[in-house]
């Protein structure tokens, strides 16, 4: 069931005034992750802990540690001489660097995943990569990135491998805000999803080298439209060609 925006922060006030500070920590890091993700703060915006702890409703404690955890992911900066944060830019480099050690990771995992997964597991991945398309179809952009999310986490997890699969995140966060919002716009969802789906549908049979093949063709594709998003927005989106 949909919530509506006020609805929504009455809740998380009220939740506030009782949630350890390690939890408002938490709700913090992924309040500001998912703006940062839809661009509601653009790359070079400042973000300050008084302006984000009036935003949220909390102290500057919780938004003190997600300012460090998100600046240890790569999406914050630290001001010179100062407490305030930058919103990151990306050089172009880096976006392709980031991509390059995404593959070869992701690659990792999903070996890992179909070695692991079970007829149960399979049928589960099958289920959400489904209803992905299904998101992507229908332009619900929202039920989309929650059920890319759940395909990706389902993935870590059969991968058995904590580091990898929290490296993943890292390096996927970095560059997520850049083509969740191209793929939004040009309807690659769509193709992105059917990708997901292959993927997923050779894992569940077993076929390691077939689901190195697709996602090593998933990236390339990803990266290239990237190209194209980057040629057209680098200024607006403060990206660089970078050293």
């Amino acid at each position: 069931m949909a919530v509506s925006k006020a609805v929504y922060k009455t809740v998380f006030r009220m939740r506030a005034k009782s949630r350890e500070p390690a939890n408002l920590a938490e709700d913090a890091y992924e309040a500001i992750k998912r703006a940062i993700a839809s661009f509601e703060f653009q790359p070079g915006a400042t973000l300050s802990e008084n302006r984000m702890g009036a935003w949220l409703n909390m102290s500057r404690t919780p938004v003190r540690e997600a300012f460090r955890r998100l600046s240890r992911d790569g999406l914050l900066q630290r001001q010179v001489g100062g407490g305030s944060f930058t919103v990151a830019r990306m050089t172009r480099r880096e976006i392709g660097d980031t991509l390059d050690l995404l593959e070869l990771v992701d690659i990792y995992i999903a070996r890992n995943a179909t070695r692991n997964m079970s007829r149960e597991n399979g049928k589960l991945l099958l289920g959400i990569a489904r209803n992905l398309r299904s998101a992507a179809e229908q332009h619900d952009v929202a039920a989309w990135k929650d059920e890319d999310r759940e395909y990706h986490d389902l993935q870590l997890c059969l991968g058995g491998n904590l580091v990898a699969a929290e490296t993943s995140r890292n390096l996927r966060q970095r560059v997520q805000r850049f083509w969740v919002n191209y793929e939004q716009r040009t309807g690659r969802m769509i193709q992105c999803s059917h990708e997901h789906e292959q993927i997923a549908r050779a894992m569940t049979r077993g076929e390691a080298d077939r689901v190195e093949q697709l996602i090593r063709s998933h990236i390339t594709r990803l990266r290239e439209s990237l190209n194209v998003m980057l040629d057209a927005a680098e200024p607006l989106l403060g990206i660089g060609d970078g050293a």
